[in-house]
């Protein structure tokens, strides 16, 4: 585990996975599938995003946006396998940052890629 000082202009981010069906975008439901939320995102980070640091020990090989998004299809398609026995007409997974206050109060989204799981890809 990590942790940090905040102050009062700091800024929080975390990773938030959405689901698009016929129904619209949502953000995911966690249990619904199954899944704890801090695990799911401390694994994504430390085996699929990975740190840009070069002596991190979650350094990965993604030096370039094709291999980020092949780490990320990789994921998806497990992911997009767990969350569609429970979730029919899945059209969509998006992976984005989302931008919370320093009481944990959503400030903004930036999308970083799409899931298709048509396609079977991940893209920037």
């Amino acid at each position: 585990m990590f942790g940090h000082y905040i102050t009062n202009e700091d800024e929080l981010a975390t990773l938030s996975f959405l689901i698009e069906t016929d129904n619209g975008i949502e953000k995911m439901d966690y249990d619904k599938y199954g899944l704890w939320e801090v695990r799911l995102k401390r694994f994504y980070f430390s085996n699929v995003y990975g740190s840009s640091e070069p002596n991190s020990p979650q350094r990965n090989t993604r030096t370039t946006q094709e291999a980020f998004e092949k780490n990320n299809t990789v994921f998806f398609n497990h992911l997009y396998e767990i969350i569609s026995q429970e979730t029919c007409n899945i059209r969509r997974i998006y992976l984005a940052m989302d931008r919370l206050s320093k009481d944990g109060d959503f400030v903004s989204r930036k999308n970083i890629g799409i899931y298709n799981p048509q396609g079977q890809r991940f893209k920037m």
